[in-house]
């Protein structure tokens, strides 16, 4: 909304000269409210490992270096999807060939639609969210993780529901942490560089990328995907699995994921 905090020169320049203790500090004592929200962009980064250090400049080099990245991605998607460009011999419709970009085409597509069903209702009461542009960002953040780190055959095993709601929280936190630049800026600016509009959609995906990597990917993982008992808070944020009460009746058989374990714990207990 219009009243809404801004992230403002001034404290980007603060930020720069305070450092990622600073930010740590904030974090650690729910400081980053009002005023100072806007930083939580920053520092989720720095707390997730994207950026590292006290310099401004090193930040900056750190988050560009993930964006490069996805948008390695986003260039890989339009080259496979480019059928003009793509082998006539190959690219035939009627081939089931894995190799037949027309079979990635359709299984792209698929995954495009299941990840659709979600990000059309999630959060459709935050107006930041809601719009067109921010759901379709969603839908291209989810499909292009699911896409380089999570493969599958099937589009319901590569994209799982709640997915959308995480990756929703790394966008919004991203939104609103954009830089309040003025008209008298350039491009150069810091504040650009470090947290400009144009960069939200691949900082975005790289939060919850970095996130699912911490530890909350195994929670939508089927079979084997949950983390080993004693692994604690340490390997994950979910920590340490229940107890074996929770490992399913004689029917049921183990639970299928670590979050699935959870639930059948809270059910039994």
């Amino acid at each position: 909304s219009a009243s809404a905090p801004r992230l403002t020169s001034d404290l980007v320049s603060k930020a720069g000269r305070q450092g990622c203790a600073w930010l740590d500090d904030l974090a650690e004592h729910g400081r980053l409210v009002d005023d100072l929200a806007p930083l939580r962009r920053l520092a989720w980064a720095r707390l997730f490992g994207i950026i590292v250090g006290d310099s401004a400049e090193a930040w900056v080099e750190a988050l560009d270096t993930a964006r490069r990245r996805y948008n390695a991605l986003l260039e890989e998607y339009q080259r496979e999807t480019d059928v003009k460009s793509l082998d006539p011999n190959l690219c035939n419709p009627l081939a089931r060939n894995s190799d037949n970009p027309y079979v990635k085409m359709q299984a792209n597509e698929e995954l495009l639609k299941e990840i659709w069903k979600d990000v059309e209702r999630t959060f459709p009461e935050e107006e930041l969210l809601s719009s067109e542009e921010s759901r379709k960002t969603l839908q291209r953040i989810l499909f292009h993780w699911c896409r380089a780190a999570n493969p599958a055959k099937a589009a319901s095993d590569s994209y799982r529901q709640g997915m959308n709601e995480l990756a929703a929280v790394c966008l919004a936190v991203a939104k609103r942490g954009e830089y309040a630049e003025g008209a008298w800026e350039s491009s150069e600016a810091l504040g650009h560089r470090l947290c400009g509009r144009q960069h939200s959609e691949a900082d975005a995906f790289a939060l919850f990328a970095r996130l699912m990597e911490l530890g909350l990917r195994p929670m939508f993982m089927p079979g084997g995907g949950a983390p080993p008992r004693g692994a604690g808070a340490r390997g994950s944020p979910i920590g340490e699995l229940p107890p074996p009460r929770a490992a399913g009746g004689r029917d049921q058989g183990p639970p299928s994921s670590a979050i699935l374990a959870r639930c059948l714990f809270i059910f039994d207990t």
